[in-house]
């Protein structure tokens, strides 16, 4: 097949799709705002079946001229440029002689789409693009007419899909609902756990007899203040608790407000702050000491980090987000009443005692091995473009 994704390569979920289906011609068509030559084969070590095709935006060429299009842009002119962009999208993809396209994200992307010619295309889902939508009129038609020409419309949560078909009249028909799922040869417990010293790791965190993950990233949206905040209340109670939290995408303003609270109320034996990137095989280490993970977002869709969680054997601690509900429930995880510290305090006490007389950490992990491995993902995607290019 010869199959067309529309997103950046530098996403990390690009990069997971590019690894699934490499058998196949693959096209990786992305938006060029400046003009850059990127050779994202060479930065990324892309197999030779995938060639990037850049769209350059229009305006672009210049400072002044990419100031003119945000003020266009802000101006209500974005559909112009949406326009532009879509007719640059079906020459390319004509050209290239594509068969089927995958837009990933309906924000801008499928704005994008919304104006092409070229079909068929499927649209994937992200949860923000739905959750945390614009809602101005210009938007919403665009969204309506993209998931009208979409041939398919995924989502990984039965949540985000819902909201979707009640705000957008999606048909039935049209929606696949299918988690993305993991690598799990990468996450993989048991590799993992062979390869260092558990009780080594755990000793830097002052022999904690129970460690907890905040791997989402430093940002408000992850209520990670209130995650802080709590901590104070495990000091104060004298929990042999410790918290992991991961900077991600947050910015090192937060961090140093986390290091100056830490320090003001006397924290470091409860919570240690990672403020730099953390390469992949230190990440699968953190995730094997740890004993549960904790995600509280203000909202979410199934992120790929849940499932990397449980594969790791992390107990979870989470929110009362409406699409977590799809793979959990009050018997295989832990449910915060509120984001106030002192329920999220509440949550980790009552996930410590949990985990200590249950095997469901261990069920969580059969779980992920048998509905969430990304090979089995990859063969759900391609049945569904098989399906699609049966019916031309």
């Amino acid at each position: 097949m010869r199959i067309a994704i529309l997103r950046n390569p530098s996403s990390i979920h690009i990069h997971k799709w590019i690894d699934a289906l490499s058998r196949n011609d693959l096209y990786i068509f992305h938006i060029r705002r400046d003009n850059k030559v990127i050779d994202y084969n060479e930065k990324y070590e892309i197999l030779d079946r995938v060639t990037f095709v850049p769209i350059d935006e229009m305006l672009s060429n210049n400072n002044v001229l990419r100031a003119l299009r945000y003020i266009l842009r802000k101006l209500g002119f974005e559909k112009y440029i949406h326009k532009n962009l879509a007719r640059q999208l079906d020459k390319k993809l004509l050209a290239h002689d594509i068969q089927i396209l995958h837009v990933h994200g309906v924000q801008f992307y499928g704005q994008i789409a919304s104006y092409i010619e070229f079909k068929p295309y499927i649209v994937s889902l992200y949860g923000s693009d739905i959750l945390k939508r614009k809602k101005d009129k210009q938007t919403e038609l665009e969204y309506i007419e993209c998931f009208k020409k979409a041939e398919v419309v995924e989502s990984s949560s039965k949540y985000v899909a819902n909201i979707a078909k009640d705000n957008f009249s999606l048909a039935d028909n049209k929606l696949r609902v299918f988690p993305w799922g993991v690598n799990l040869d990468i996450f993989n417990y048991n590799s993992v756990i062979d390869k260092f010293d558990k009780i080594e790791f755990r000793n830097k965190f002052y022999d904690a007899s129970f460690i907890v993950l905040s791997q989402r990233s430093m940002t408000d949206l992850y209520n990670w203040k209130n995650i802080l905040f709590s901590v104070k209340l495990i000091a104060e109670n004298n929990q042999s608790i410790h918290i992991i939290m991961i900077k991600g995408f947050g910015l090192l303003d937060n961090c140093e407000f986390a290091k100056q609270y830490i320090e003001e109320h006397d924290l470091s034996r409860y919570i240690t702050i990672y403020d730099h990137f953390i390469p992949i095989e230190d990440l699968l280490k953190i995730y094997a000491g740890s004993d549960a993970f904790i995600s509280i977002p203000n909202s979410d869709n199934i992120a790929d980090s849940l499932i990397e969680g449980i594969a790791m054997k992390c107990y979870p601690i989470l929110s009362k987000n409406p699409a977590y509900f799809d793979i959990f429930s009050n018997n295989n995880a832990s449910f915060i009443e509120s984001n106030k510290p002192v329920h999220i305090y509440n949550e980790i006490i009552n996930a410590k005692e949990r985990i200590n007389r249950s095997d469901i950490v261990e069920s969580n992990f059969q779980q992920s091995i048998n509905q969430f491995s990304w090979k089995n993902v990859a063969i759900i995607q391609e049945k569904i473009y098989n399906e699609i290019l049966n019916k031309k």
